[in-house]
């Protein structure tokens, strides 16, 4: 792997890792000091926004593609970006409308924030499919910018006495800073290739591929739409606690949009893969065992007014952490036979250029995730409302995502392998995973219970996140530590990144080889 490979993927993680701390921080904070009627309304806004980005899911697809093919960006497909933010902002004010009920009194904050956050979010949308291609180290850094507008917009929330007005507007300020950051980058490099015809013709000939499994790609989306109308406002609050958790397992998925925009761009595949696998699947155990096995500090700090989330929460945080897990790698998988199937790089996209591709293949994993997700998740609720699970709305609902990920998972498994077989042999996945994962998950219980014994949860912020932060520190130390002894190639990879850092490394890596 080049040297830029490797920049690009230390700043993925560092950016990643930054703009972790800041979303946990602003998470952190409103879901502790807004009351638990206001979280049920934000969740509920969160999810008609992503109901709204039905129309991007196909435009966002198109545009990385036609990129990537073109070579330059186009300033006909970003007014066809645009005009399907506004097709999709209308589409979530339409959702807000249709559960407004439930908050008659401010429906009408609610419903021009929705509109103006879903209008941005089309445009950075936009911005992350140009840059996932033509800079992904400016990709990283738009991150940066978010982190940052994300922190100061803490400040304008508190003065504003943690309201949902002000939690609302920073939102649509946060998202819309990240897009101005890409825009004033892009704007210099559009182009007059093409026409919004000719642009239009291929997205509308292309829909077909993105919108057979829309909302499977992101199935912790679509867990807030379901919960968002089948559940009451305390299940809509203990997801917004559970996202919140949920939020610091994503730590790595930003190298995923790294290894598609550099298989766009015609990168080789298997000196790749595997490094990207096990920083993906390693730093999402380990986080996942933080999240788990320090629950009640995480729960307590998060909402010390109701202490009973803890017990709520107990099984679905378990259950979330698997979920993620399969998911990352599912979507990764995704990805991958996206970019390596360049098939409508040969001249216009018509309705049959993805037809038996990769590309279809990856998306109908998508159609059938979506169709195991519909059909299980009603009997699995049931099923955890009779066998009195806690939670048993948000218990089946994530019962049902890890049963449509694996699903999922094995149709791209198989689909991937036909066309490009990939030599990863399991003794490699026990040594360099399933090892470390199940050494690790032993020690940090034990740290965890004596933690907890001798340091119960306790209301104060400070205290409270002192146990946090030494949860995670200790979780991280131990994990670092039992994979480096485990797994040879964990090691060469620490090594070279280290290297990387120094400046002792100039010009390539030596890949860990499946």
């Amino acid at each position: 792997m080049s040297r830029e490979g490797v920049k690009v993927r230390v700043l993925a993680l560092l950016t990643t890792a930054v703009s972790l701390l800041a979303n946990l921080t602003f998470s952190l904070l409103v879901t502790r000091k807004l009351e638990t009627s206001s979280l049920g309304v934000l969740n509920i806004v969160n999810g008609a926004v992503i109901t709204g980005l039905i129309i991007q899911t196909i435009v966002s697809f198109m545009a990385s593609r036609v990129t990537a093919r073109d070579g330059k960006p186009s300033i006909h497909m970003l007014t066809l970006y645009l005009l399907s933010g506004l097709l999709g902002s209308l589409i979530a004010l339409l959702y807000v409308t249709g559960v407004s009920w439930r908050f008659r009194q401010i429906y009408l904050e609610v419903a021009y924030l929705t509109v103006a956050s879903t209008f941005a979010s089309y445009l950075q949308g936009y911005v992350s499919s140009i840059l996932t291609v033509i800079d992904r180290v400016r990709l990283q850094w738009m991150g940066l910018v978010t982190a940052v507008v994300k922190l100061v917009s803490i400040v304008y929330i508190m003065y504003s006495g943690w309201s949902l007005f002000s939690v609302l507007v920073s939102s649509v300020a946060i998202t819309l800073s990240a897009a101005a950051y890409g825009l004033t980058f892009i704007i210099g490099k559009l182009s007059n290739i093409g026409t919004l015809g000719k642009y239009l013709r291929e997205t509308l000939a292309a829909s077909w591929v993105p919108l057979i499994g829309y909302g499977a790609g992101n199935l912790r989306s679509m867990d807030s739409i379901i919960i968002g109308y089948v559940g009451g406002v305390f299940d809509n609050a203990m997801w917004q606690v559970l996202t919140v958790q949920g939020k610091a397992l994503g730590l790595a998925s930003g190298i995923i949009n790294v290894t598609y925009g550099e298989l766009l761009s015609g990168k080789e595949l298997e000196r790749r893969f595997y490094v990207d696998f096990l920083i993906l699947t390693n730093v999402t155990i380990m986080l996942s065992l933080f999240i788990i096995l320090y629950e009640p500090y995480i729960v307590y700090f998060l909402r010390p007014q109701d202490y009973s989330f803890i017990q709520y929460l107990r099984v679905p945080v378990i259950l979330l952490a698997v979920s993620t897990l399969i998911s990352i790698i599912n979507q990764y998988y995704s990805w991958v036979m996206q970019g390596v199937d360049r098939v409508d790089f040969n001249g216009e996209v018509t309705f049959r250029t993805y037809v038996g591709s990769l590309v279809f293949h990856a998306h109908f994993a998508e159609f059938i995730l979506t169709v195991v997700y519909v059909a299980s998740i009603y009997p699995l609720i049931e099923l955890s409302s009779a066998i009195k699970l806690p939670s048993p709305v948000i218990t089946g609902v994530l019962l049902a995502s890890i049963l449509s990920t694996v699903v999922s998972l094995i149709y791209r498994f198989t689909r991937l392998r036909t066309r490009h077989p990939l030599n990863i042999r399991a003794r490699l996945i026990i040594t360099d995973v399933a090892a470390p994962a199940i050494a690790a998950s032993v020690l940090t219980y034990v740290e965890s219970a004596l933690m907890l014994s001798a340091y119960p949860p306790v209301r104060g912020a400070i205290a409270e996140l002192i146990r946090v932060t030494a949860g995670a520190v200790l979780t991280s130390v131990t994990y670092l530590a039992v994979a480096l002894i485990c797994s040879s190639n964990l090691r060469s990879l620490l090594v070279t990144l280290i290297r990387y850092i120094s400046g002792a490394n100039s010009r390539a890596m030596t890949s860990p080889h499946p």
